[in-house]
């Protein structure tokens, strides 16, 4: 029961902080205004209207390349969130949006941001097998 109320607080707090960053588009635009190439990785995939402030934002700077890798999938099952992905995943400067590979997982690994064991690193990549096949369903849709 306590692993259950962890992972719902995980989970509210991941909401959050993506409501967070759309609600303040602006300072997320400033703050990569003059980037050539951003690497974005998160929990989550962007929601819809993530997706439709990442393109406005492409949209302005040509130069400038996108790659996203997340996690899981957000409320997969919501029309404006897969509508999103698609929409993001045929934008031109978008050079990447798929799920975490072990490349991910191993930068995040050497940065010390956690330590897995050989059973947790086997769950994880079927997980992630799971994501991909979903979004692979999505964006081809």
């Amino acid at each position: 029961m306590a692993g259950t109320s962890w992972m719902q607080s995980c989970i509210q707090n991941q909401i959050f902080a993506i409501t967070h960053i759309c609600s303040y588009e602006s300072e997320v635009i400033f703050a990569f205004s003059r980037a050539v190439s951003v690497q974005l990785y998160s929990s989550f995939s962007p929601c819809g209207k993530c997706c439709q402030m990442i393109r406005r934002f492409l949209d302005h700077r040509s130069q400038c390349t996108l790659y996203i890798a997340f996690t899981s999938l957000y409320r997969a099952s919501e029309d404006i969130n897969r509508s999103g992905l698609q929409a993001l995943n045929k934008h031109r400067n978008v050079r990447l949006l798929d799920i975490f590979t072990n490349k991910e997982w191993r930068l995040l690994e050497d940065r010390g941001c956690f330590v897995l064991s050989p059973i947790a690193r086997a769950i994880m990549n079927e997980w992630d097998a799971h994501w991909r096949q979903k979004l692979i369903e999505i964006v081809t849709a």
